[in-house]
């Protein structure tokens, strides 16, 4: 079995898992695929380029969030950064940052249910901050935001520590609807009923990107994005101008 081959089925490995999680009920993870050309730029190079979207295989990642490229032609790029890292850590990154809008309403609600122990302005500084989370996972990649908050700041373990500490605290200062209110808000973010909310703002992110000429969905130039980072780690630069008829449009990458 040629070694190409072998990258193209580890990416279409999760291809029948259906089974999907609160990353795929985030309304924009299941909007169709256009079936016509678009024009895309890769971000770490300086070029416009074009993919036809039709007859594609597309990748999904460990728990079924479905990235809107073709695995076979995409095997055929990433197979020297393949070669040095294992690309099922390049998808789990990729479903990380997904993560972002939810871990940084955790964060922002535990901390204004800390200082102010107001219930409705914990409520809204939620909505607030997912609402920018979701509009930054969307825009860009920044690999110290990824690693910052979902992976550690805004994940299971720290949010339950950090939501119990704080809520003891709110009680003990008699401000048990701020503490019910948290307790709720950062349980149904790890839970996916965020996902509500995202369809919500869809509606606020998807004409933005339209307007800046970016594809509805971004899952794809966050993918795009991480194989970047993770080859030049290895002093690999990554030839997406091999992808079909151009590479996958990647939108703004941080370089961090």
């Amino acid at each position: 079995m040629r070694p190409t081959k072998q990258v193209g089925e580890r990416l279409m490995a999760t291809r029948s898992r259906r089974g999907i999680t609160k990353l795929a009920a985030d309304g924009h993870a299941i909007v169709a695929p256009a079936s016509r050309a678009h024009l895309m730029e890769c971000p770490q190079q300086k070029h416009t380029l074009h993919i036809d979207r039709a007859s594609k295989m597309p990748i999904y990642t460990p728990h079924g969030l479905k990235i809107r490229l073709d695995a076979d032609a995409v095997a055929d790029i990433v197979q020297p950064l393949a070669s040095v890292h294992d690309i099922e850590d390049v998808l789990l990154d990729v479903e990380l940052w997904e993560n972002l809008p939810e871990g940084m309403a955790v964060l922002g609600a535990s901390a204004t249910a800390a200082i102010t122990q107001s219930w409705t302005v914990t409520v809204a500084a939620a909505v607030v901050t997912f609402t920018i989370g979701s509009l930054i996972r969307s825009f860009t990649y920044s690999d110290v935001l990824r690693r910052l908050i979902p992976l550690s700041l805004g994940s299971w373990p720290v949010t339950v520590a950090h939501t119990f500490a704080i809520a003891g605290f709110l009680i003990y200062q008699s401000s048990f609807a701020a503490a019910i209110a948290l307790c709720v808000i950062n349980f149904a973010a790890h839970a996916g009923y965020f996902g509500i909310l995202d369809l919500l703002v869809m509606p606020l992110r998807v004409p933005l990107r339209r307007a800046l000429g970016l594809q509805p969905t971004h899952q794809e130039s966050v993918f795009v994005a991480v194989c970047n980072r993770r080859a030049a780690q290895h002093g690999i630069q990554l030839n997406w101008n091999s992808y079909g008829r151009g590479a996958p449009e990647t939108g703004r990458s941080n370089s961090v």
